[in-house]
């Protein structure tokens, strides 16, 4: 079996007399953190309601466990949604369910070809991309109101560059992680109060719009598809 545990809550009911719809869609997430992005978009199937997701759509969140847990390559991850599928056999409709592999896109700023390829073999698999330049912490940081114009734009240079900061201690953050939790105090790696931010999501969605969202440009470039992929799901297109 593929090493992964389904997350979702489409059999949790209002109340006993709710009628169960059938969903004519389903999108698997399938990501490459371990603990920041389960917390998110597990927040987000909790409250699907509450941001307005159609009852005919139903969001799975896929995380990895045994030896993958720490899997993270794109091309692995891949590897494991290839698995997942066919282990799903006709339960997984090609037609109108999707794979959703999020992943973070600052490996490839110099490896433009491996990012190629691994665009393309998802593509022919029918896979979408959901992606963030340098990493997840970018849309994270766009929930909070005017956080693009206060705090990404100012610090885009070195959001772009995502160097290695020394901290006072002597350990080291990438720039982005330090620069977020000096904003929000808390390490969304290893706390779940990430998902709280899943609450503001229409306002990252708005604010995403005003960067890049075409993962193909990505290089050296503030990027980031999520809210992007998100809308899609709650507007169902």
């Amino acid at each position: 079996m593929a090493p992964i545990r389904e997350y979702n809550n489409w059999n949790i009911r209002d109340n006993d007399k709710s009628e169960q719809i059938d969903p004519y869609r389903h999108y698997y997430l399938l990501c490459e953190g371990q603990n920041t992005e389960r917390y998110y978009f597990e927040k987000i199937i909790d409250i699907r309601k509450y941001l307005g997701i159609s009852s005919n759509i139903n969001i799975t969140y896929l995380e990895k466990t045994g030896n993958n847990r720490s899997t993270s390559a794109p091309k692995k991850l891949i590897e494991l949604a290839d698995s997942f599928v066919s282990e799903k056999g006709e339960e997984f409709d090609l037609e109108f369910d999707k794979i959703i592999l999020v992943f973070d896109l600052d490996i490839y700023e110099t490896k433009q070809n491996d990012f190629t390829r691994v665009v393309e073999s998802a593509r022919n698999k029918g896979y979408l991309i959901a992606a963030t330049n340098p990493s997840f912490e970018l849309f994270l940081m766009l929930h909070k109101n005017n956080s693009l114009n206060d705090i990404i734009k100012p610090n885009e240079d070195d959001i772009v560059k995502n160097e290695w900061v020394q901290l006072e201690d002597g350990s080291k953050k990438r720039f982005i992680n330090d620069l977020f939790y000096r904003i929000f105090c808390f390490d969304p790696k290893s706390d779940e109060a990430v998902g709280e931010f899943a609450k503001d999501l229409k306002i990252a969605i708005v604010q995403e719009k005003s960067i890049n969202q075409d993962y193909n440009k990505s290089q050296g470039v503030l990027t980031s598809n999520i809210g992007l992929t998100m809308d899609n799901i709650i507007q169902n297109i």
